[in-house]
């Protein structure tokens, strides 16, 4: 290469229409201006999980196949939240070395092939891999899985309730990412008082990477006080359904859910305070969730402390905010202590 090229630029020399979306915190589309800012670092990843960025890309060349070229990345990030340009290029410089071999062959065609042994590709989890084909056989058209209508016949509740062992997680992530078509919006409402621990969380976690409107915020609502009122409250599923409205249109949805869960005695529930973290980051831009969070992280495992912390430090608009807030005067002592543990293991 006789110049530094970015990735998109990169691909795009193929003639491919490249769709780039965020998996790490949440399946999420990447506009293209937002992804060359990215890669040219005017703007930090606006993503970051685990101080790195995850994203995956679609790679489609209809002159070449119908079915897109699936490519999932991960990039390490700079302390400041932009992208660690050394790793970048060292992943272009493999890619223009694979399409150099294949050009010698007289094959210039774009192959998967070309992420062979490389340490920035990584592998999905299932869940996130099963929510990934859902988005994009739904964009592009394409029918889904066979597993959608067993979902659909199971959310009716004519088979039990207890039914839900056949049910695929790729059916309820095609169901989740179709909730306009048909019925499927009105039966889900209708099912979520009704569903079991397991089929619930599985519902739940398709719904973190969509907008929730206010309907289905409510019944989840629902779901989450009669959850809490329960002797044997279960913390996991108190987690997902604070997942599951991440991305409500209601703010007084989110908030009473947050309050409520957070002035509950799951509220210092580890658990709990990693689907925040990692699921309602944006929720703690406001003064008085990240109050209340912070004051109940305090009370967490050290551990836990750090990771939920070194976490969200990387988020963009949310650094400073923290920081304000574990050095406020007014911070309780636990909180004290915490940030000064965390702070000494930083730099140990």
């Amino acid at each position: 290469m006789n110049k530094v090229m970015t990735l998109l630029g990169f691909l795009e020399t193929t003639g491919a229409n490249v769709t780039i979306y965020d998996i790490g915190r949440r399946l999420s589309k990447i506009s293209r201006d937002d992804f060359m800012k990215i890669e040219n670092q005017q703007i930090p990843y606006p993503y970051p999980l685990q101080q790195q960025a995850w994203f995956g890309l679609s790679i489609l060349d209809r002159e070449v196949s119908d079915e897109p070229i699936i490519w999932f990345l991960r990039f390490p990030l700079e302390e400041t939240g932009k992208l660690q340009l050394a790793s970048r290029d060292y992943f272009i410089h493999r890619l223009f070395e694979a399409a150099t071999a294949k050009q010698s062959d007289n094959d210039t065609e774009l192959s998967a092939d070309a992420l062979k042994d490389n340490p920035h590709v990584f592998k999905p989890r299932d869940d996130k891999m099963a929510v990934f084909h859902a988005r994009l056989s739904n964009k592009l058209k394409q029918p889904a899985s066979r597993f959608y209508s067993h979902t659909l016949e199971y959310l009716s509740g004519e088979q039990g309730w207890d039914q839900w062992n056949f049910v695929g997680f790729q059916g309820i992530a095609d169901v989740v990412e179709r909730l306009d078509e048909n019925n499927n919006h009105e039966l889900l409402i209708n099912a979520i008082a009704h569903l079991p621990e397991q089929p619930l969380e599985a519902f739940c976690q398709c719904l973190e990477n969509v907008d929730v409107d206010m309907e289905l915020s409510q019944v989840l609502q629902q779901r989450l006080h009669q959850e809490l009122s329960s002797p044997q409250a279960n913390a996991s599923t108190i987690a997902h359904l604070l997942r599951a409205v991440s991305q409500s249109i209601s703010s007084t949805v989110k908030n009473d859910m947050f309050n409520t869960v957070m002035n509950s005695r799951q509220g210092k529930d580890e658990q709990v305070l990693g689907a925040i973290t990692a699921r309602c980051w944006h929720w703690l831009e406001d003064d008085q969730m990240v109050h209340l969070y912070m004051d109940r992280l305090a009370d967490a495992s050290a551990e836990s402390f750090s990771a939920c912390l070194s976490d969200l430090m990387f988020i963009p608009n949310l650094r400073e905010k923290l920081l304000a807030t574990v050095r406020s005067p007014q911070r309780p002592d636990k909180l004290a202590i915490a940030f000064d543990r965390f702070i000494k293991g930083y730099s140990s």
